[in-house]
C-alpha cells in the first residue's frame, strides 16, 4: 500500500485518462452541467468509483481522470457506460466520442508511486 498524506492509496488504484475536445459549437456550462450530472448520475454509483477530477487545457482540450478501486470495476463501468443514456449525453459534447465504445482513446493506469 502507498500512503499519500490525505489517506491510503492502494497500488491496485486504477486511473483512468479520457483526453477529449469539445464540439466548436458546445459551450464550457454546458459541459460542466453535463459533467455534473454524469457525476450525480452515473459515476458516484458504479461500484469501485473513487473519485474524478477533470482538467481543462487550451482549444477545448479536456481530460477526464477517474480513480477506480481496481482494473476489474473500472472495466465494469466502461461497460456500463455503454448503456447510460447520461454518458451519452456527455460523449454527445466531445469530438472523438464513440457512443458504442465509451473505452476508445481512454488509456488506464496503474499507480507505481505517489511523491510529495
Amino acid at each position: 500500500m502507498i500512503k499519500n498524506k490525505n489517506d491510503e492509496v492502494s497500488t491496485e488504484w486504477i486511473i483512468e485518462w479520457a483526453p477529449f475536445t469539445l464540439l466548436d459549437d458546445k459551450n464550457e456550462s454546458l459541459l460542466l452541467k453535463t459533467s455534473k450530472d454524469l457525476q450525480k448520475n452515473f459515476l458516484s454509483k458504479q461500484e469501485g468509483f473513487i473519485k474524478r477530477e477533470l482538467l481543462k487545457s487550451s482549444n477545448n482540450r479536456w481530460v477526464d481522470l477517474v480513480y477506480w478501486k481496481n482494473k476489474e470495476t473500472a472495466e465494469k463501468a466502461m461497460k456500463n457506460a455503454a448503456s447510460s443514456s447520461i454518458c451519452s449525453q456527455y460523449f454527445s459534447l466531445m469530438v472523438e466520442a464513440d457512443h458504442n465504445n465509451p473505452s476508445e482513446g481512454v488509456s488506464i493506469f496503474a499507480i507505481a508511486e505517489i511523491y510529495h
